[in-house]
């Protein structure tokens, strides 16, 4: 029960119970204190390593302002199931490129808007975006329209797209650092893409917050 040797021989020669309550009750006072005490530590600890991992995350990711161009884009905007299905808005928007005969601008910025407020597994509002040359008429599932210039939040991010949740982490934590503000829905541009590498570890996004 944690007594010194003391108090222990005080309780055993004693014969008075208020002594020896009053002994106990002591020690469970001092043994409150201690967890409370543990208790405290606790709490520091965990949030240091908290702040650890959330550093060793920043360090991760470099963020840094930059201008995306005003541009006239093709855009197919739908819901669908899921994130993986975002592979056939880019179907239906070449397709339609292919018909029309339409030309691509350069940088063609290959783009995809995400529209959620929050994060969703099913039935997701995903919009793709290609800059092209022109004017054209809008058609049943393609729109043709321009797209004003936005100062973002830019990570370049190398490889999978399972690390997404980290850079959203980063990014979120250098925009309220820096003191700035969301202005719009995050988009990503894929300079290297699924459908021009098939390895992962290839692919290059270029992850984009608008800011204000």
């Amino acid at each position: 029960m944690g007594f010194n040797i003391a108090t222990i021989k005080e309780i055993v020669a004693s014969e008075n119970m208020e002594v020896i309550k009053s002994q106990f009750e002591n020690r469970s006072a001092q043994i409150k204190d201690e967890m409370d005490g543990l208790q405290k530590q606790l709490r520091l600890l965990e949030a240091s390593m908290k702040s650890m991992r959330e550093d060793v995350v920043e360090m991760n990711y470099h963020v840094s302002i930059k201008e995306i161009p005003e541009r006239n884009v093709a855009s197919v905007r739908k819901i669908i199931p899921s994130y993986n299905r975002e592979e056939d808005l880019w179907g239906i928007l070449t397709q339609e490129i292919q018909m029309k005969n339409i030309s691509i601008a350069h940088p063609s910025y290959s783009i995809a808007v995400f529209h959620d407020r929050e994060y969703k597994e099913n039935d997701v509002d995903i919009e793709i975006q290609l800059s092209i040359l022109g004017k054209h008429e809008n058609t049943k599932d393609v729109t043709f329209k321009n797209v004003e210039s936005a100062n973002v939040a830019s990570i370049t991010v190398n490889g999978s797209y399972e690390q997404m949740t980290a850079v959203n982490e980063a990014a979120a934590k250098w925009i309220e650092t820096e003191g700035y503000e969301l202005a719009g829905p995050m988009f990503n541009i894929y300079h290297v893409s699924p459908a021009m590498e098939s390895d992962p570890n290839k692919w290059v996004t270029e992850v984009c917050y608008p800011v204000k």
